[in-house]
C-alpha cells in the first residue's frame, strides 16, 4: 500500500496554528485545503491548513489534535502515541491520513491512503516500524503508445 497524495506545508511564523502549502504531489483531494480570500491578507490566494488542539466531546484524553480549515472548522481528529510525538494518524473521508512533523514542528507532511480509513492505525504502526513505503502511487499513469512509423 502506497499513498496516493502527499502535501507538504510550512508553518507561518505569525500564525501559530496555520501551515501554508508548499508542495503537493499525487491526487487532488477535494475540499481538503482552505484558501485565503481576504485581498489584503499577506497570503491572499494561497492554500493552507490549520493544525490545533481542541476539546473533543467524550474524549478521555482531554484535548486532541485536529486539522481545520477557515473559521477553525474541524475536518479531521487525529491520534498519536507518546513515543512518536511528531507522527500522527487519522482519517479524512474514506481515506487514512498519516502526518509527520519535522523536529522543530515547522514542516508538516500529510500522506493520503485511498479508501483505507478503517486501517489508519495499522498503517501508522507499519509506518513507525519502517515497513510502509511512502512514495506516491500514481493512480492513472499516462498511456504509453507505440507507433509504427512505417504505416
Amino acid at each position: 500500500m502506497k499513498p496516493y497524495a502527499k502535501f507538504i506545508f510550512e508553518k507561518i511564523p505569525e500564525a501559530s496554528t496555520r501551515f501554508i502549502l508548499r508542495k503537493h504531489s499525487g491526487a487532488d483531494i477535494s475540499d481538503f485545503l482552505a484558501v485565503w480570500k481576504l485581498r489584503t491578507h499577506r497570503y491572499y490566494g494561497e492554500k493552507y491548513i490549520g493544525f490545533m488542539f481542541t476539546k473533543r466531546p467524550l474524549s478521555i484524553h482531554g484535548f486532541v489534535p485536529c486539522l481545520c480549515l477557515e473559521g477553525n472548522r474541524i475536518i479531521a481528529y487525529l491520534r498519536f502515541l507518546r513515543q512518536f510525538p511528531n507522527k500522527l494518524w487519522g482519517d479524512y473521508g474514506n481515506d487514512a491520513i498519516l502526518l509527520d512533523f519535522d523536529k522543530e514542528k515547522t514542516v508538516l507532511t500529510i500522506l493520503f491512503f485511498k479508501d483505507m480509513k478503517k486501517h489508519s492505525h495499522s498503517l501508522f504502526r507499519k509506518w513507525v516500524d519502517g515497513e510502509l513505503d511512502v512514495t506516491i502511487e500514481i493512480q492513472n499513469p499516462p498511456i504509453q503508445q507505440e507507433f509504427d512509423w512505417n504505416d
